[in-house]
């Protein structure tokens, strides 16, 4: 059990143990807690990377999990400065770190009211030796029947013990 669920548990025993428990503090207790969520929900990182059918993944299904594990921890890291982000390859951190201050918010349409509008697709995947890899990404979306990519790139992908690491392929 993790300790948020333990401190819920207490302040919600701690409630109805304390207090003239009615239906009046059960509404309060959800109204929180839906405000909290639509609060998380609003504040939300960049969804997962998609991956089209035709793209062709590594034949190791062990590595490709991690390859796409490593590349959404990545993504969902953008948008904090790159010093900071683990699934950055420090030998090449000024010219990722262009490219993710490039990529930060990619996901937001230009019009305010449509916030997450582009989906980040993995578009290809070329293998250059047994360690490493060249992926491309892009930024699409569909507006009615008109499909848009917004910025398309490749980042060079090297596998490391536990994940892959990610940089602009110098």
């Amino acid at each position: 059990m993790g300790s948020a669920s333990i401190s819920v548990g207490i302040f919600l025993n701690y409630y109805v143990v304390s207090l003239n428990f009615s239906f009046y503090h059960v509404k309060k207790i959800i109204t929180i807690l839906a405000g909290i969520l639509i609060f998380a929900a609003s504040h939300a990182q960049p969804g997962p990377v998609i991956i089209p059918q035709y793209v062709k993944q590594p034949a190791d299904s062990v590595q490709t999990k991690k390859l796409i594990s490593s590349l959404n921890g990545f993504l969902q890291q953008s948008i904090n400065p790159t010093n900071g982000n683990t699934f950055a390859l420090k030998d090449y951190l000024p010219e990722t770190a262009a490219l993710v201050a490039e990529i930060r918010g990619m996901e937001n349409a230009k019009n305010p009211d449509r916030k997450v509008f582009y989906k980040c697709y993995l578009t290809n995947i070329m293998p250059l030796d047994s360690t490493s890899y060249i992926i491309q990404l892009a930024f699409m979306a569909v507006d009615g029947a008109i499909p848009i990519t917004r910025i398309s790139f490749k980042l060079l992908a090297r596998r490391t013990a536990d994940r892959y690491l990610f940089s602009i392929r110098p």
